[in-house]
């Protein structure tokens, strides 16, 4: 469930509480009213932490889910500095790590990782074929990293063609 659709289903039921908190003041029924206070003090700490978590910036989110991939996947992974050869190579995206730690997992090969300002790829080589996985601050958008690997082809048939010209 959406975090913003959360708060709305807790923020309506708080509101649903403190009315029947209302109600049993005015009816006098302090035994219930204590345990229905009780409650929605909990429910009042338990919104602000929501509110708390969802205003976790999408940088720390990123910051947070990179270094979780690190440690968790460790032992198959190696850094690197640079992209490999894309030439005659097909580059596929997969959708999440699990997907290229079993690709790992069956060909027997290292995946291959290279940290930039705004994202992080993943990548594994077999033969022909490279798989990528990035881990990025917005999804949304395109990371530095993802347009540095779509222009890596490009990049040498702009340079033959100025060469030409």
């Amino acid at each position: 469930m959406n975090n913003k659709y959360k708060l709305i289903i807790l923020v309506l039921l708080l509101v649903l509480l403190i009315g029947i908190d209302l109600g049993l003041f005015y009816y006098k029924l302090f035994e219930y009213l204590i345990v229905l206070g009780v409650v929605t003090i909990v429910l009042i700490i338990f919104i602000m932490l929501e509110i708390k978590k969802s205003k976790m910036d999408a940088n720390k989110k990123y910051i947070y889910l990179l270094k979780r991939t690190l440690k968790i996947y460790n032992p198959v992974l190696v850094e690197t500095k640079n992209f490999p050869e894309t030439k005659n190579k097909s580059v596929l995206k997969v959708g999440d790590m699990n997907d290229l730690v079993n690709a790992q997992y069956e060909i027997k090969k290292p995946i291959y990782y290279i940290k930039g300002d705004d994202s992080t790829v993943f990548y594994l080589i077999d033969n022909d074929v490279i798989l990528v996985y990035f881990i990025k601050i917005y999804d949304d958008v395109l990371s530095s990293l993802e347009i540095k690997l779509d222009n890596l082809d490009n990049t040498e048939r702009v340079i033959k063609e100025l060469e030409i010209i």
